[in-house]
């Protein structure tokens, strides 16, 4: 992997420091609301802006091509690069002022050398270079392989109704990620000169990390008048008394964000054919991905989804378990969707109420 450096300068936004106090990075950026609201729209202005220093980038590098716009999204723009002899690159970069060096634009890198042994090594794109603002780089950025096949949610979410072995395939892969035995637990911070050779979380225990700014996102939840202050109350209650289980449990690699924007999938040949972004990736209990992905989608689509796993019958424990990180991944879903005012779809349920249904789930299995 090459990387693109430069004279050394100043950089803004996300230290180590105040990692370690982030529970998922779209719900705790230190971050004005008022600038997370805006995002979608600058990268948008950016996408465009920046094409031009990205071919100078590009050709710098050594690549030739011809680069245009790809897609856009909170954080970052992709552009894509066509080389003459067909074959194509993409190059992720960064907003500014976002981050003091952004890890995630080479989350692939690490996560390639994480799997190196297991079969979803191949689902990860292979990352080419990188490069830092605080190197001399115009941004933080990451160039690497394109994925022919699009995403899940770009093909329509009725693919996987209509394609149950997918959603197999999907449970199929993760179990193969949550093979990896990790440490520690929570996010995996990767320095600039980090190799990450050791998959390694910024938390000593799970339960720290699960438990981490629990009463703030319930506070923000109950401010916004989504849970009234009764709940919050049993919400945290069953947190402090279930706290025990978080003990003991299986630190393992997790991809962080398994939703089916991050799932590419060739539907002809009924297969998954790249797992992308692994900027959330995080060392954890597998249980709570599977818990995350129920988050995702509808209760109808689990079955098949968890017999691809090798679950097909959760145990009550194992069910426990997951209600209890489902109901924690709600709330702090939840109070990313406030800061980013990220409307509920009318042709679904209002997102916050997963809040409730997870707690009902937690006091029936109590």
């Amino acid at each position: 992997m090459t990387e693109l450096a430069h004279r050394d300068v100043a950089s803004s936004g996300l230290t180590r420091e105040q990692r370690r106090t982030i529970f998922y990075l779209k719900t705790d950026l230190p971050v004005a609301d008022r600038r997370l609201r805006a995002l979608a729209a600058e990268a948008e202005r950016e996408l465009t802006a920046r094409t031009p220093l990205v071919a100078g980038l590009v050709h710098e590098l050594g690549f030739a091509g011809t680069v245009s716009p790809l897609a856009s999204g909170r954080f970052h723009v992709i552009h894509r690069v066509a080389q003459p002899d067909g074959c194509s690159l993409v190059v992720r970069s960064t907003l500014s002022g976002l981050f003091a060096d952004d890890h995630g634009v080479a989350a692939e890198a690490h996560a390639r050398r994480w799997l190196a042994e297991s079969v979803a090594a191949e689902l990860v794109p292979t990352v080419h270079a990188t490069g830092w603002y605080s190197r001399g780089a115009p941004f933080d950025f990451a160039v690497q392989a394109y994925v022919a096949q699009p995403s899940i949610a770009v093909q329509g979410d009725a693919l996987l109704d209509g394609n149950p072995s997918l959603l197999a395939g999907m449970g199929e892969v993760l179990r193969s990620v949550h093979a990896v035995e990790g440490k520690g637990a929570g996010p995996v911070d990767c320095g600039v000169d980090d190799e990450c050779n050791g998959l390694c979380g910024m938390h000593d225990r799970w339960r720290d990390y699960i438990m981490l700014r629990l009463e703030d996102h319930v506070r923000a939840c109950t401010d916004a008048a989504l849970i009234d202050v009764r709940i919050a109350d049993r919400i945290l209650n069953r947190f402090e008394r279930l706290a025990a289980l978080l003990q003991e449990r299986p630190m393992r690699l997790l991809h962080g964000d398994p939703g089916i924007h991050n799932f590419c999938a060739d539907p002809a040949f009924e297969r998954i054919t790249a797992l992308l972004d692994w900027e959330d990736v995080l060392v954890g209990d597998p249980l709570f991905e599977v818990a995350m992905v129920a988050t995702f989608q509808p209760e109808r689509r689990m079955p098949a989804f968890l017999a691809g796993y090798g679950m097909p019958e959760p145990d009550t424990a194992e069910q426990l378990l997951m209600a209890l990180y489902f109901l924690r991944i709600a709330l702090s879903k939840t109070v990313h969707r406030l800061r980013f005012g990220i409307k509920d779809r009318p042709d679904r349920m209002a997102a916050h109420l997963r809040i409730h249904q997870g707690l009902d789930r937690v006091e029936r299995l109590v």
